[in-house]
């Protein structure tokens, strides 16, 4: 699948006409751990031509696990991505086959996540974490042919709620600062005390 996605700063007024007009979905806490290499070629963070991560999900007390990887610039308006679940008591297995990929270390990154669904976009409010409170809005496209349809519906929607944007260089200027205050650590000093 191809994703494309947008992302702005979360306002109340935006949060309260999502709240009256569209299809509220799920609201969970959420960790998604961003896999770190020293090799080029393997995922990282941030100036990297891949993207992985452990996303940790709690609704009602019930944790699920998930791996995600994407492939281009993180900032970039659509990218192709791979998902695949797996079994939050056996996260060794995956953290095995992640080192024997290359990954070094691990970003963690705490969340509240709700989701909504307006005119076939996925519209993911996340609160209280490292970034500050921000909406991405999201379009699961089958192939290359359909991305520049779903990016003009998707600026379409952002022109028509009054939405801002944040810029590439602006999202990944903060990504960076968030990498360079909080960098890469062991897996096993992540505090995964609330995703048991």
């Amino acid at each position: 699948m191809i994703e494309i996605e947008q992302r702005g700063y979360l306002t109340v007024d935006f949060k309260n006409w999502l709240e009256g007009n569209a299809e509220k979905v799920d609201e969970y806490e959420q960790i998604n751990v961003f896999c770190e290499s020293d090799q080029d070629s393997v995922a990282g963070f941030v100036d990297k031509k891949y993207t992985m991560s452990v996303v940790l999900t709690k609704r009602k007390g019930v944790v699920t696990g998930e791996a995600k990887m994407k492939k281009g610039d993180i900032g970039a308006d659509s990218r192709q991505e791979y998902r695949f679940d797996f079994d939050p008591d056996d996260i060794d297995s995956l953290l095995g086959i992640l080192e024997t990929l290359g990954i070094t270390g691990y970003c963690p990154r705490y969340y509240q996540r709700t989701d909504y669904k307006y005119r076939g976009f996925d519209i993911s409010l996340k609160e209280n974490g490292l970034l500050a409170d921000h909406f991405e809005i999201e379009l699961g496209v089958g192939d290359e042919l359909k991305v520049e349809e779903g990016k003009e519906a998707m600026n379409d929607f952002i022109l028509e709620r009054g939405l801002q944007i944040l810029a590439k260089d602006e999202y990944e200027s903060i990504l960076q600062k968030i990498y360079k205050d909080n960098p890469p650590v062991p897996w096993e000093e992540i505090d995964l005390s609330r995703f048991r």
